[in-house]
Parts: structure tokens; C-alpha cells; sequence
């Protein structure tokens, strides 16, 4: 049901006076960028540390190093921005979807982990199984 996702907003345009009302969205906005760009660091410090430099694609240079990481934290973020639009056609409300997206996604990570812990007497193929 998506009159769940109505009930915060309605609170916080009729129930809220004007002045705590904005300091709610602009501290909602500050905590959505706040974990949106953490997350687009992260990725972009994997890429470049865990495939670009592993595999010789990143140049010494650190100035160029850092446009490099400029450039890919702007893709990554249209990626981000371009996977978002398309959230209004997903079915379900905001609850809803998260479980299903946590669900996707706890059972590969936890076989990642599992296997981080036996690194010493596993092979490499052994983490390729688990990552597919």
C-alpha cells in the first residue's frame, strides 16, 4: 500500500509549524546527501584502488589520480541519479522495496564475508564460486 509513504510527508506539512518544518526536510536532505556521498567515495576508492590500480590502469601522477577519481565519483553519482528515476515504477512502498533489496543482497555478502574469514586455506576459485 503506498498511502504509507503519504503519512511523513502530510505530518510534516499540516501538523509541523513553518519554521521546524523546514529544519525537518533540510535535515532530512542533509542525512540523504550525507549517505549518498559516503557511498559514492566508497565505490569510487574500490574501483580505483581494487581494479584500476591492481591491474596497472592507474597513473602514477596524483594529480591525475585525483581527476581520475573526480571523474569517476560524477559517474557513478549519474548512475545513482539515473537509478532513481526509474524508483517510481518499482511496486510497493519505500518499506517494502528496502526489505526486498536487503534480501537481494545479505545472502552474497554474507558468503563473502563467511569466505573472508577461511582466506588463508581457500583457493581463489573458491571466492569466484561464491561471488557468482
Amino acid at each position: 500500500d503506498k498511502n504509507g509513504d503519504k503519512v511523513f510527508p502530510y505530518f510534516i506539512s499540516y501538523l509541523l509549524p513553518p519554521g521546524i518544518s523546514g529544519l525537518v526536510v533540510a535535515a532530512m536532505l542533509a542525512a540523504a546527501m550525507s549517505s549518498i556521498d559516503s557511498g559514492v567515495n566508497s565505490i569510487t576508492a574500490v574501483i580505483e584502488r581494487d581494479f584500476l590500480h591492481r591491474f596497472g590502469r592507474l597513473p602514477s601522477d596524483p594529480r591525475v589520480q585525483a581527476r581520475w577519481a573526480k571523474i569517476l565519483a560524477f559517474v557513478i553519482g549519474a548512475v545513482i541519479v539515473l537509478g532513481s528515476s526509474f524508483m517510481g515504477s518499482v511496486p510497493g512502498n519505500i518499506w517494502a522495496v528496502s526489505k526486498k533489496t536487503s534480501g537481494l543482497l545479505m545472502t552474497p555478502m554474507f558468503g563473502l564475508f563467511f569466505f573472508a574469514f577461511w582466506q588463508f586455506f581457500l583457493k581463489d576459485y573458491h571466492y569466484m564460486k561464491c561471488a557468482v
